[in-house]
């Protein structure tokens, strides 16, 4: 089952480029896609969600942002905010306005193993 998700941002600087989603028994990365400061997460659920919550994570150049929490009612595919969320401290201080010219030369998801060889 789709279930789609709504994720409202204040400035465009803290819009994702990619999202990861888990609730109960399930998790995934997420479609994210997004217009001006409005995004839309796309969650490929097994099942309804019913009495689970689903947790979504914004990731902004590899930093994460935010984690946000929804419901579903019964089958309906758009998934309904709950008031709430969490903010990253460590990765806002990490993330500055300045860090928005990088989107221009940031590597495209999926990001390559960057880690040492051994």
């Amino acid at each position: 089952m789709k279930a789609i998700a709504t994720l409202p941002f204040t400035d465009t600087v803290r819009v994702p480029d990619s999202t990861a989603w888990s609730t109960a028994t399930d998790s995934g990365h997420g479609g994210v896609s997004c217009t001006g400061t409005t995004c839309y997460d796309t969650l490929s659920l097994k099942d309804p969600l019913g009495s689970q919550i689903a947790t979504i994570q914004t990731w902004t150049l590899g930093i994460h942002l935010e984690t946000l929490h929804f419901t579903q009612s019964g089958n309906n595919p758009s998934l309904v905010a709950l008031d709430t969320f969490h903010i990253d401290s460590l990765g806002l201080k990490l993330w500055s306005p300045s860090t928005a010219c990088a989107r221009s030369w940031a590597i495209p998801w999926p990001r390559p193993d960057l880690s040492p060889r051994t």
